[in-house]
């Protein structure tokens, strides 16, 4: 029988220093499990983590380098738990904070719930959300505010219902994407408690992720989009925002289609906005080639 909680989701390319910290945070040893889905690693990610077997259960999967998105859904199919949580091998959990967070889900009241987080170790820099506010991830950012990373936790049973189309193939996929369709399906709970910490390291993901945007058009476009339609926020200006940035995404994919009144009205600050990627485009690639 299967007792798991809460399956922490990890996508990993050679990180192996890195998921050493996440589990060493890992202060927890019941109704929990660490999933990790290895996208292509040359470094000793396996015999690292072979080490913690005792600690916790561990599922480990290798896969050939395939992008951030195919491994973390594959991490997620691979869960066991009730509800699952996504660490990138760069976050690690704060002390006795695991414990909290298992003891709010296991009370079952919400299927999705959202805790805040810190940035860079900086005790200063927090993402906090508004405590005890029943809402959703969209509505967090729309009408609430919020900006950048936070930790959510929701029920397997709806993140499954929500990975990526297959037709989005892409090694970049925004986990937005993912989040906006939780939003969509259950409302979550805000806890105002920062219960990890994310460390964005040179060469990762946000370090690079301009270029991986400007790559990845067609899966932004795609969340833009569906940003423009949601109902799951109110605010007016965050609506004309993301219709704007799905102009801007859309030119980059080359799939500019006016099947609604409203995006003939942000054709041209999207235009804009795609002719200043394009300059800072040819800025990199000349500074790299120089």
């Amino acid at each position: 029988m299967n007792n798991t909680l809460l399956s922490i989701c990890v996508p990993s390319y050679n990180r192996s220093k890195e998921l050493c910290r996440l589990v060493d945070s890992i202060d927890l040893e019941e109704n929990i499990e660490l999933v990790v889905c290895d996208d292509g690693s040359t470094d000793n990610t396996k015999e690292v983590l072979d080490k913690y077997i005792d600690k916790i259960p561990i599922t480990y999967s290798y896969q050939e380098n395939s992008g951030r998105g195919f491994a973390l859904k594959k991490a997620i199919e691979m869960s066991k738990g009730k509800y699952v949580i996504v660490m990138d091998s760069d976050d690690y959990f704060i002390p006795k904070t695991l414990s909290i967070i298992c003891s709010i889900i296991s009370k079952e009241l919400y299927k999705s719930y959202v805790f805040g987080i810190k940035l860079h170790k900086d005790k200063k820099n927090i993402n906090i959300v508004p405590p005890d506010v029943e809402t959703n991830y969209i509505s967090l950012r729309g009408d609430y505010g919020l900006k950048g990373d936070l930790k959510e936790v929701v029920r397997k049973d709806i993140i499954i219902s929500c990975l990526y189309p297959e037709v989005l193939n892409c090694r970049r996929v925004p986990t937005f994407l993912i989040w906006c369709c939780v939003a969509e399906k259950t409302d979550c709970l805000s806890i105002s408690i920062p219960v990890a910490v994310k460390e964005y390291l040179p060469g990762g993901m946000t370090d690079r992720g301009f270029l991986l945007r400007m790559e990845c058009s067609v899966p932004m476009a795609e969340l833009y989009l569906r940003l423009s339609h949601s109902a799951s926020y109110n605010s007016t200006y965050y609506r004309w925002i993301v219709r704007v940035l799905w102009a801007r995404y859309a030119f980059h994919a080359k799939k500019v289609k006016l099947k609604s009144i409203w995006m003939r009205g942000v054709l041209l600050p999207g235009f804009v906005l795609y002719l200043m990627d394009k300059i800072l485009l040819a800025r990199i690639f000349y500074k790299k080639g120089s």
